[in-house]
């Protein structure tokens, strides 16, 4: 860790830490919620290099006797960062719990719009990982059952092949 500093966010009393973090100190279990593709990598790899890192990650501490920290938000960037030879990321930390985080950043979600298979692939780690009901999402997420059980119905109804296809970029 090499800068440190504190901020207040969002007229909150929840204290968010900066911090320089390398590769090695990173988790990355909810790599595959989000969809990344190679156009968008070479896009943010232009910003990056041109402008630097304007959006930290976004990292919670880790439980366990691993890595110290679990990346929520920022897949993209890690690669982009690792494609340009970065060895430090700048992250922001939420001192939360891995489910509250992922509902936060899928509320505030500063980086781009979920996708609806992202959305899917949330609750569906929500539900499976962490014990949410479909009710309780929805009300966390200020959504219907209806909506929730939709989300879901595009993980058990469309073929693997077909979910990989948009995962990887190549369907939209």
């Amino acid at each position: 860790v090499i800068v440190l500093y504190d901020r207040f966010m969002n007229n909150t009393n929840n204290v968010t830490k900066a911090l320089e973090l390398e590769w090695h100190q990173l988790q990355l279990p909810y790599q595959s919620l989000r969809i990344r593709t190679e156009a968008a990598k070479r896009r943010l790899m232009l910003s990056i290099h041109e402008h630097g890192l304007l959006t930290p990650v976004t990292v919670i501490p880790a439980k366990d006797a691993g890595s110290p920290w679990i990346v929520i938000d920022g897949y993209l960037r890690i690669e982009a960062l690792k494609e340009l030879g970065h060895d430090l990321v700048s992250a922001t930390v939420w001192d939360i719990d891995a489910p509250d985080a992922l509902l936060k950043a899928w509320r505030y979600n500063a980086s781009r719009p979920w996708e609806q298979l992202e959305e899917a692939n949330l609750i569906q780690e929500l539900i499976t990982l962490h014990s949410y009901s479909q009710a309780q999402l929805a009300k966390q997420l200020g959504k219907s059952a209806s909506w929730v059980s939709y989300r879901l119905q595009l993980l058990n109804e469309l073929p693997e092949f077909v979910r990989t296809a948009i995962h990887q970029g190549i369907l939209s």
